[in-house]
């Protein structure tokens, strides 16, 4: 009896990691589900902006997010916000939308890059991003499910 355990549990661990290696896996190694359509949105994880830093002088977290549709689209709302986590609920603390009127060609990417917090003091933050788009598709109006950006990042950047 303790032997067929020992040969199911072997059985199961093959299976499982088959079941594991057969997903797509991004740069952290989590596993990701490919979009079903060829239209998608992509939120970068948050960063400082050394753009700021270089014209402006001030420190500030920042996300990009771009859409990308394989057909014809038009009047395309692309959404980004940024989050700082908090201990009973996290608090949105930046929002920016971008919006393109008008035709999109199939495969022309649309970048919504003007997201940005401004550094008030040097408090340790973790912060990420949603971003989340609608566009007329077929001459119907479709949304996106919101997507988050793959990690949340600590920054000595307070709001």
């Amino acid at each position: 009896m303790n032997k067929f355990k020992h040969v199911l549990t072997l059985a199961c661990l093959s299976l499982s990691s088959i079941a594991i290696s057969i997903q797509p896996v991004n740069a952290s190694g989590a596993a990701v589900t490919p979009p079903k359509t060829n239209c998608y949105i992509k939120i970068d994880d948050p960063h400082f902006s050394e753009y700021f830093r270089r014209t402006k002088a001030i420190s500030a977290v920042k996300i990009n997010a771009s859409s990308k549709c394989g057909k014809p689209i038009s009047n395309l709302t692309l959404w980004v916000k940024i989050y700082k986590t908090g201990k009973y609920f996290d608090h949105e603390v930046a929002k920016s939308k971008l919006t393109k009127f008008g035709n999109i060609r199939p495969n022309q990417e649309i970048k919504n890059q003007k997201t940005y917090v401004e550094c008030l003091n040097s408090k340790e933050t973790d912060y990420y991003g949603v971003a989340y788009a609608e566009a007329t598709i077929a001459g119907k109006i479709r949304s996106t499910p919101s997507v988050y950006s793959a990690k949340t990042f600590t920054f000595a950047c307070g709001t």
